[in-house]
């Protein structure tokens, strides 16, 4: 399935051959840009580092409908989706790819192409980044409770009753399975109170540690993602600005392709302490 959807997921334009249709659509390429230089009687060149860039976009399509009026509206809801000013998001499939118009909807010329029962248009984006993400992000609980509950069940006056166990490991795999590395988002969970809790990377060393003391009930939520790189908490309702309490040795981690090895844990009381990480592959292709 084919679709462009708002940022905020409230409108949204299926190709579903009754309303509209879709006729063409190229997902472009992203082009490489290889950094390299050459030294002294050098065969070939060395790799400095490589970037990829923008992917150009153009759909072609049909809008159907049965009166002037309601291909005015019809045509109106694709214009107003899709503007310059404004992101969208091309849906293909189940992935999600953030475009922005590279200008605004054109519309067939030519009478037959262009009428009250049915019209052609072209529309031209760019995907700024041009990585294709899945629609929901994985999230990972990196404190993992074992489910002990089961049938059947035997109670007993004098034993407690235990749904789950948490595990005695404070190290988790996570698995990167998309084309390039990505950020994420870390939030350390007080269920009671937590000093300094931190998240290290087990393969790298890099660490992302908050000196601060959590009250219960406390959530402290570190973004990694490029451009977004932001220390919030929130407590009662209420978010603050907590990069101040970033430690000065922290790293805004990203997520290499393939397994990623993080410890957990704080300064004190870390049985007090969830962790969860956030995060959406990003793959080059779909």
């Amino acid at each position: 399935m084919v679709s462009l959807r708002s940022k905020d997921g409230v409108k949204e334009i299926i190709f579903d051959n009754v309303i509209y249709t879709l006729n063409e659509m190229d997902l472009g390429t992203a082009d490489a840009e290889l950094s390299t230089f050459k030294g002294i009687n050098q065969v070939g060149e060395y790799l400095n580092h490589t970037t990829i860039g923008t992917r150009s976009i153009s759909i072609v399509g049909y809008v159907f409908a049965d009166s002037q009026e309601e291909m005015r509206i019809r045509k109106r809801d694709l214009i107003k989706l899709v503007n310059p000013l404004d992101t969208f998001d091309l849906v293909v499939d189940g992935y999600r790819l953030s475009c922005v118009a590279s200008d605004t909807v054109k519309f067939a010329v030519a009478r037959y192409e262009n009428n009250n029962r049915l019209c052609k248009f072209m529309l031209s984006a760019e995907a700024v980044n041009p990585c294709f993400v899945p629609l929901d992000e994985t999230t990972i609980k990196v404190d993992l409770w074992r489910a002990v509950f089961k049938f059947p069940l035997v109670l007993k006056a004098d034993e407690p009753f235990i749904v789950g166990v948490r595990e005695p490991s404070k190290i988790a795999n996570i698995q990167n399975s998309g084309d390039i590395e990505t950020g994420m988002i870390v939030e350390f969970v007080a269920k009671g109170e937590v000093s300094n809790p931190y998240l290290l990377n087990l393969n790298t060393r890099e660490q992302i540690k908050i000196n601060k003391t959590l009250s219960k009930g406390e959530v402290i939520r570190v973004n990694t993602n490029y451009g977004k790189k932001t220390v919030f908490g929130t407590i009662d309702g209420e978010e603050t600005n907590c990069f101040s309490f970033l430690d000065l040795d922290s790293t805004f981690i990203q997520l290499e392709v393939g397994g990623n090895e993080f410890r957990w844990g704080a300064d004190s009381n870390e049985s007090n302490l969830e962790v969860n990480i956030i995060f959406s592959t990003k793959y080059l292709g779909v």
